[in-house]
């Protein structure tokens, strides 16, 4: 994590068109979490209408300066 105790989490739902595996990237502008600015990754979803993505940046629980999860709800996230 970048040292500070400052996390945010992005969440994008109905995005899905169906059941399937998705190439998804974020970058950042003008700024960057312990030297990243640009994550991808291919993330699985079996239930598009109930499945989310979230972003999370700068979380010590994802492993990764920026990371992304797929869950059912915000607590799947967090």
């Amino acid at each position: 994590a970048s040292g500070d105790d400052e996390q945010s989490v992005a969440v994008y739902d109905d995005v899905w068109g169906e059941a399937g595996s998705y190439e998804v990237t974020v970058e950042l502008t003008d700024t960057e979490i312990d030297g990243r600015s640009r994550a991808s990754e291919t993330v699985t979803i079996s239930d598009p209408d109930e499945q989310l993505l979230g972003v999370a940046l700068g979380s010590e629980e994802v492993g990764e300066p920026i990371g992304f999860r797929v869950g059912e709800s915000l607590s799947d996230l967090a």
